[in-house]
C-alpha cells in the first residue's frame, strides 16, 4: 500500500485531475528550443496546450470540430495531407500513437524529443535534435 501511494505522490506532478498523464516536459522542451508554429496534438493533449497558451489543432471541444473533421484527423493515412494543408510545424503525440512511427520515416520531418508521455516531431531537416532525448 505504501509503494502505491509513493508512485501516486511522485507522478502527481504530470498527471491532471483526471489521472491522464500531460505533456510537461515535451512542450517545456518545446519552448526552450523556441519551437513554434501550428502544432498537430493528441487529443488529450488539447486542453494542456491552451493551459500553456499554444493553440492545439484538436482539443477536448470534439462537438466543435464536427464529425468528419475528427474522423480525419484519427486517420494515420491522412496525416501527411493533414500536415500540408494546415502549415503543421511539429507534432506533439502519444508514444503509442501510429503516427509517431509514420512521423519518424515522413520525409521532411524529425523527432525532436520524446519520453514516456509524449513525442514531439518537427517539420525540417535542420530541425534541432538532442541526441539523448531520441526516445522511442
Amino acid at each position: 500500500m505504501i509503494l502505491i501511494l509513493g508512485f501516486g505522490i511522485v507522478r502527481i506532478g504530470v498527471a491532471n485531475e483526471s489521472g491522464r498523464f500531460i505533456p510537461a516536459k515535451a512542450v517545456a522542451f518545446a519552448q526552450q528550443q523556441h519551437i513554434a508554429g501550428p502544432v498537430f496534438n493528441d487529443y488529450a493533449f488539447g486542453d494542456y496546450l491552451i493551459y500553456r497558451g499554444i493553440a492545439p489543432f484538436v482539443d477536448g471541444r470534439a462537438d466543435m470540430y464536427g464529425d468528419t473533421f475528427i474522423k480525419r484527423y484519427r486517420q494515420i493515412e491522412k496525416l501527411p495531407s493533414l500536415l500540408t494543408q494546415y502549415g503543421i510545424t511539429w507534432t506533439l503525440l502519444d508514444p503509442d500513437d501510429p503516427r509517431v512511427t509514420l512521423l519518424d520515416y515522413l520525409p521532411g520531418w524529425r523527432r525532436a524529443y520524446a519520453d514516456e508521455i509524449a513525442v514531439v516531431h518537427v517539420r525540417g531537416e535542420d530541425a534541432a535534435v538532442a541526441p539523448s532525448n531520441r526516445g522511442g
